[in-house]
């Protein structure tokens, strides 16, 4: 079997209601997706990370790569990541040649299940053949923050979520604390709360958050400050009694590596489609085993993001979970032809279809699509 072409389909949408952490405003949503066909007739789904308005710019790093993959055989997955990294080395290791090999690596592993008749999760080991999931919501809007951030509990609860995790930072201590206290008495006591900084903080702020966190019983707080090196998270650690969770914009086994061994988290969110595809979550995940740490992957993006995360949340020994994204978001749910993943009571059920177990409804879509 031969790789014989490499496509991708860029789709996006300015959002009705645009939505704001404490460092970002998010206007519309964005989505790659990767098509990988071969000489045998069989095609593998995956999807590159397109977050901050960076799709063209992952659409040209795929079309780059094609050269690289066509004519190889798509079932060798860990040697053509490898060697497709280690060929892109002196203009790649992060950023957009990350995004772009995730994309194509989902894809590959995709048509390794087709070919085996098995889904992935079992090809890579199945731990668990369900996962928990979590509610990403509680964003802020242009007005009514609070309406907005009672809503997402409203929403957590209808979908049996186990978990909401919510979004601080953005105006300050006094209302960290509101957001927080408000959110644990809507939620009860039965469901986890999490919160997210998206790495606006500093040490000396978490010093006066962390009470907070401790008495509302926040499970963890994520991305407290920025990713700029192990040290300052080192001290944070030490510090702080809530656990620390992240870092999505970590990328490779080797970032998650330095995370993990050097004990500054304590729980571990690499994404299949930018921290280096199934090859690198799949390397994570052992390294987040062998210290004993929980792997809760990233997830915000399409349906097909979803699945593979998914299936590395049921190989992973440690994971068991997944984040799924409450926000508007016109690739998720409506892009799964088949509704072969669906919350229920609390778990998502991983399918028993060959690959990702997804059959992507473009259609459903095709109004958003730029190429």
């Amino acid at each position: 079997m031969k790789i014989k072409k490499i496509v991708p389909h860029f789709f996006e949408k300015p959002l009705i209601n645009p939505v704001s952490d404490a460092r970002n405003t998010i206007v519309k949503r964005a989505c790659v997706l990767v098509s990988v066909e071969t000489d045998k007739g069989i095609t593998g789904w995956g999807e590159a990370a397109s977050f901050a308005g960076c799709g063209s710019l992952v659409v040209n790093t795929l079309k780059f790569f094609e050269e690289f993959f066509i004519g190889k055989d798509p079932l060798m997955t860990s040697k053509l990541y490898d060697d497709a990294y280690q060929a892109s080395l002196h203009f790649g290791r992060r950023g957009l040649v990350i995004n772009a090999l995730s994309g194509i690596d989902i894809a590959l592993w995709d048509i390794l299940g087709k070919t085996a008749n098995l889904p992935l999760y079992k090809i890579l080991g199945a731990s668990r053949n369900s996962i928990n999931y979590y509610l990403n919501g509680g964003y802020y809007v242009s007005d009514n923050n609070l309406d907005f951030l009672e809503k997402s509990v409203t929403t957590a609860i209808k979908h049996d979520a186990r978990a909401l995790k919510i979004k601080i930072g953005r105006f300050g201590l006094e209302d960290d604390a509101k957001r927080i206290s408000i959110v644990r008495s809507l939620l009860g006591s039965d469901r986890d709360l999490m919160v997210d900084a998206n790495g606006t903080m500093d040490i000396h702020y978490l010093k006066r958050l962390d009470p907070i966190l401790i008495e509302h019983n926040v499970r963890w707080i994520e991305e407290p400050v920025s990713l700029r090196g192990i040290n300052l998270l080192k001290r944070l650690s030490d510090q702080l009694k809530t656990p620390i969770a992240g870092y999505e914009l970590e990328m490779t086994l080797q970032g998650y590596s330095e995370l993990i061994e050097n004990h500054v988290i304590d729980i571990v969110q690499p994404d299949t489609i930018w921290s280096g595809g199934v090859t690198e979550c799949k390397r994570i995940s052992a390294v987040a085993q062998s210290q004993e740490v929980e792997l809760v992957p990233h997830n915000f993006a399409s349906i097909i993001a979803l699945a593979a995360n998914a299936h590395i949340a049921a190989s992973a020994k440690t994971g068991g979970w997944l984040e799924i994204d409450a926000n508007e978001n016109p690739f998720l749910w409506a892009l799964d032809r088949e509704k072969h993943y669906q919350m229920i009571e609390g778990k998502i059920k991983i399918p028993e279809k060959p690959g990702i177990g997804i059959i992507p409804d473009l259609t459903s879509i095709e109004e958003y699509r730029l190429l």
